[in-house]
């Protein structure tokens, strides 16, 4: 017997900045953010749901308002966080022009054409 699975929920992340994750999510990519509560485990830290479509988030453990960490953020404890796209990659790539976002990209990955970009937090998106 199996657990089956049906898509991913959400990835949880840890973040550097309350302020600047939610600005990014909500403004930059136009999610939503859905709930805020405490972080059960660390009282200086919140933690973020970010609606990315229907029954499916990002989540964060951020610093409470006010408290960003100073730092890098340690790689490859995530690759990167994929998304689907109600438009095309030519109306991201504007947006993130707009914005002063750098990215690689388009690549042609024979099923779908990528491109990759950092958050405010150093996860590849």
């Amino acid at each position: 017997m199996a657990i089956h699975t049906n898509g991913i929920n959400h990835p949880a992340l840890f973040g550097l900045s309350y302020e600047k994750t939610i600005d990014f999510y909500t403004r930059v990519l136009g999610m939503r953010l859905v709930l805020e509560q405490p972080n059960l485990d660390d009282p200086e830290s919140v933690h973020l749901f970010f609606e990315t479509g229907p029954g499916q988030f990002i989540a964060y453990f951020v610093p409470k308002p006010g408290n960003e960490i100073q730092g890098r953020v340690q790689t490859g404890a995530l690759n990167h966080v994929a998304l689907n796209l109600t438009t095309g990659l030519e109306d991201a790539m504007a947006v993130l022009d707009a914005e002063r976002i750098g990215y690689s990209g388009p690549i042609d990955r024979g099923y779908e054409r990528s491109i990759y970009f950092r958050d405010p937090n150093g996860v590849v998106v």
